[in-house]
């Protein structure tokens, strides 16, 4: 019996790898570079369906970019997949799950990036508090803009910690944010901080600054994505303990 048992736990273990390794071989055939590599990062049977939930990594020159998962049986493959008894939605329990992880993971290392990154970070509201919002913000975003709106027009600004994170994809941004952090110094209170922002994240006309300064927020923006893991913006962390 104790055979039996044994025989079937290695078979069981066996399908499983043929079940991934089939799903990965083709997404890998789905990715649009070579250069981009997809690793196997976890495997789960779901309950009784005879599906396995496939975690993977996508990577690139040793970079994490993101990860994902599929659902496979061996001869289908599906993005997403829904137990009609239970109505468990598989796809958004993981979704949930890896979003609470990566916010406790974000939130433990911005102390410490705070600390390092002095020189780049906006500060309103009370500079001496120890605990405050935390926002990484795009000056090309329209949802960032949206956000900066609504910090003008509130009355009492909370202590925000307020960091340009200009994504790859807009052009401009790194640019706009490397003029923004050299006029804000000329600040004197929040609302002229906020004039200044309010001027870069609208559509202007800027001179470019230096390609050595580019070069240098560039390094910091490596840290946010990399290091923090911030891959969205506004991406915002209340009540966030900095000190």
């Amino acid at each position: 019996m104790k055979k039996v048992i044994l025989l079937s736990a290695i078979s069981a273990s066996i399908l499983a790898s043929e079940i991934s390794d089939k799903a990965l071989d083709l997404i890998k055939s789905m990715m649009p570079s070579d250069k981009i590599e997809i690793k196997l990062e976890n495997t789960e049977k779901l309950d009784d369906t005879g599906f396995e939930m496939i975690e993977f990594g996508i990577y690139q020159d040793g970079n994490k970019l993101g990860e994902d998962i599929v659902f496979s049986n061996g001869v289908i493959l599906s993005p997403e997949i829904v137990n009609i008894k239970s109505s468990k939605n598989y796809k958004l329990e993981y979704s949930q799950k890896k979003e609470e992880q990566k916010k406790a993971q974000i939130v433990g290392k911005i102390p410490n990036f705070l600390k390092e990154h002095k020189d780049i970070v906006i500060f309103l509201g009370d500079s001496k508090a120890s605990v405050a919002d935390v926002v990484f913000s795009d000056p090309d975003c329209p949802y960032c803009r949206k956000h900066l709106e609504y910090l003008m027009q509130t009355k009492e600004i909370k202590p925000t910690a307020f960091i340009l994170t200009p994504l790859p994809m807009h052009k401009d941004a790194l640019a706009k944010s490397v003029l923004i952090l050299d006029e804000i110094k000329k600040a004197k209170n929040d609302k002229d901080k906020l004039e200044v922002l309010k001027k870069y994240f609208a559509q202007v006309d800027f001179k470019a600054p230096a390609n050595d300064k580019l070069d240098k927020y560039k390094k910091v923006t490596d840290v946010i994505f990399y290091d923090l893991g911030i891959s969205a913006t506004p991406s915002i962390f209340e009540n966030v303990k900095i000190k």
